[in-house]
């Protein structure tokens, strides 16, 4: 009997135990995916938001049935642009779908199964236009320069001439978790694209080692001749005023300078971006801007992959290759401190705080991997 006991209390002990780490570990990470952030995890606080009337970025009036307006998501690359794009295409307003859709509940599904369609009602004419439904005309991963450039004759050619307004709106994310993914593609599938089109005339990037599949960390962060460093810079800016990229025509502190300040002008005057490590609060953000819902929520993107996690950890935990990495997106890292910023800002309008001193080294530590 005293044996019986004796093992009945060591069983319950292992419980209790198993029990005490099982909720210990569910504070930190999800047990089944370490690398979801869910808001136990999560170290930035989420407030409720609460609307100031007449507050100074005003809500924009867009009429998504009948008005002129057409929105237009630039995406650059690894920001988490694809999700946002379909995501986008859940719009509600007055609890009426602004996507036609039939019988699909997955708003992952909607795009890929043809059950959604953005077309203003009784016409051709879209109301959204993004790579999830109208893909690359324009080429792939185009330069924001080039999409103003062309989408006119484009959307022309496919729906007739018509008195549009283009409303652009984008997502920009921190450079160094930018880069890293970028990195990880790079190095698993290839690079996207070696041309661009600039003041009528196409420009090409020399197809060097160092960009394609295969590259190691240290070949990529020496490399030159890709756009890598410094994308989300490059992408908003107005290239052609930097000479084209062209190293002959400029300094680069001339043309670093121009690009920066094109960048950050051409952010500004979007009708909206969000900041992808702050998804919660820029999907709040766009609903006030634009009077609409949501009808599903958007969760922080996570890693899909587990060794972007453990290299992003590797960087943030490595000073002198955090610095170096910083050091190649200089542009960037800059661009993203205007635009946290300015998105601070106008979150702060509906009552909405985020820690601007969160977004450093810490906040990246094991708990937090987005």
């Amino acid at each position: 009997m005293e044996k019986v006991a004796l093992k009945t209390k060591v069983l319950a002990l292992c419980v209790f135990f198993i029990v005490l780490l099982t909720v210990t570990l569910s504070n930190y990470v999800d047990i089944f995916n370490p690398y979801i952030v869910t808001e136990s995890t999560r170290i930035l606080p989420i407030p409720q938001a609460e609307i100031i009337v007449g507050d100074v970025w005003p809500r924009f009036e867009v009429d998504f049935r009948s008005g002129n307006n057409t929105f237009v998501f630039f995406h650059i690359q690894k920001t988490g642009g694809k999700e946002f794009a379909i995501y986008f295409q859940t719009l509600q307003r007055g609890g009426e779908s602004l996507c036609q859709i039939r019988n699909i509940t997955n708003y992952r599904n909607r795009i890929r199964s043809g059950k959604c369609f953005i077309n203003r009602p009784n016409s051709k004419e879209m109301w959204l236009i993004s790579e999830t439904t109208f893909g690359w005309p324009y080429g792939l991963h185009p330069l924001l320069m080039e999409v103003k450039s062309c989408l006119p004759t484009v959307v022309e050619s496919k729906f007739g001439k018509s008195n549009r307004s283009y409303q652009f709106f984008t997502l920009i994310r921190h450079p160094i978790l930018r880069y890293i993914s970028e990195f990880h593609h790079v190095s698993n599938i290839g690079n996207w694209r070696f041309q661009y089109t600039c003041n009528d005339k196409i420009h090409y990037l020399n197809k060097t080692g160092c960009a394609s599949r295969g590259v190691t960390l240290k070949d990529f962060m020496s490399c030159s001749e890709s756009w890598s460093a410094n994308r989300q810079t490059i992408m908003l800016a107005d290239v052609d005023k930097a000479g084209c990229l062209i190293p002959a025509v400029m300094s680069s502190t001339e043309r670093d300078s121009i690009l920066l300040e094109t960048a950050k002008r051409n952010l500004k005057e979007m009708i909206y971006f969000g900041v992808t490590e702050f998804m919660k609060e820029s999907v709040l953000l766009l609903e006030h801007r634009f009077d609409v819902q949501f009808d599903s929520p958007l969760l922080q993107p996570q890693m899909k992959d587990l060794s972007i996690a453990d290299l992003l950890y590797k960087v943030w935990n490595n000073s002198t290759l955090y610095k170096e990495i910083s050091s190649i997106n200089y542009l960037d890292m800059q661009l993203y401190e205007y635009g946290l910023k300015l998105f601070n800002r106008r979150l702060q309008q509906i009552r909405i705080n985020i820690d601007l001193k969160k977004i450093d080294k810490e906040i990246y530590s094991l708990n937090f991997r987005i």
